[in-house]
C-alpha cells in the first residue's frame, strides 16, 4: 500500500505514517493463524516556487486566480504521484514610467521620435518599452531655430593670375555669432575673418590665391547656419612661358 506524507495507514489496531514492512497475526477462515505481510510506502508531497511580473494594468492566471498585485501567493496541485504539490508564486506588478526632454533643431532639419520625423515646433508623445517591459510615456517639447538670414558673397573678380589675390567679401544680413571659410568644402584655417565672434555690417574678408569653389557660412546664436557661394570657380592662371 501507499500514502501521501501527512496521511496514515490503519494496519489492524496500528496507524501507520512511516514507509516500512510491517507484520501482524490474523485467524483463518479454518481457525488457523494467518500472517499478513505489509509493504507500506510514504510518498513525498511535491514543492515548486515560481516568479512572475507583469505591468500596472495586466492580470496574471494562478489556477482560479487572476492576480493584479505584487505579493506570495500558493495554490495545491495534485502531483503525478498522487499527492498534494504546493506552488508558491512570487508575483511582481511593474509600473510604467514617465519621462519629458527638450530638444531644438535648424529650420530644415528633422527630429526622429519613436515613429515620426517632426519638422515643427510643438509637444509631442510616444511610448517606448522601459527596461522592465512596461510601457513608458515619454513627451517632447520641441523647439525648431530660425536660420539667420543668407549672408551676400561677392568677389573683386573671378579669375587672376598666379601669385596675385583676390578678395572675398561676406556681409551678412542679420546678426550672427561667427564666420566660417571654406574652400572646395573643407574649413580654411589660419585666415582673418574665421570663427569671428560677433562681426560688424562691414561683413568678413577673405584674401585668397588658391583656385577653387569659396563658400562662406553664418551662424547664429541658435547654432543654426546659413549659406553662400559665389557659384562659380575662381581660377589663377599660370604666367606663359618666355
Amino acid at each position: 500500500a501507499s500514502i501521501c506524507q501527512g496521511q496514515s495507514y490503519t494496519f489492524g489496531s496500528r496507524l501507520l505514517t512511516s514507509s516500512g514492512t510491517y507484520t501482524r497475526s490474523l485467524t483463518a477462515a479454518n481457525g488457523c493463524d494467518s500472517l499478513v505481510t505489509l509493504s507500506l510506502t510514504v510518498r513525498e508531497n511535491a514543492t515548486s516556487q515560481l516568479t512572475a511580473s507583469i505591468c500596472q494594468g495586466q492580470t496574471f492566471a494562478f489556477g482560479n486566480q487572476n492576480l493584479g498585485a505584487s505579493g506570495t501567493y500558493t495554490r495545491t496541485l495534485t502531483a503525478s504521484n498522487g499527492c498534494d504539490s504546493l506552488v508558491t508564486l512570487v508575483l511582481t506588478v511593474n509600473v510604467g514610467g514617465t519621462s519629458s526632454l527638450s530638444a531644438s533643431i535648424c529650420q530644415g532639419q528633422s527630429y526622429t521620435f519613436g515613429n515620426q520625423n517632426l519638422v515643427s515646433s510643438g509637444t509631442y508623445q510616444t511610448t517606448l518599452t522601459a527596461s522592465n517591459g512596461c510601457d513608458s510615456l515619454v513627451t517632447l517639447n520641441l523647439l525648431v531655430n530660425g536660420l539667420p538670414s543668407r549672408p551676400t558673397l561677392t568677389s573683386s573678380v573671378i579669375e587672376a593670375c598666379q601669385g596675385d589675390s583676390i578678395t572675398l567679401v561676406s556681409v551678412p544680413n542679420s546678426s550672427f555669432l561667427r564666420y566660417r571659410w571654406f574652400l572646395n568644402g573643407n574649413p580654411v584655417a589660419g585666415v582673418a575673418g574665421q570663427g569671428v565672434l560677433g562681426g560688424s555690417a562691414g561683413g568678413s574678408r577673405l584674401v585668397v590665391s588658391t583656385s577653387g569653389t569659396y563658400t562662406v557660412t553664418v551662424e547664429n546664436t541658435n547654432g543654426c547656419i546659413s549659406q553662400a557661394s559665389l557659384g562659380r570657380t575662381l581660377t589663377f592662371n599660370a604666367a606663359p612661358t618666355i
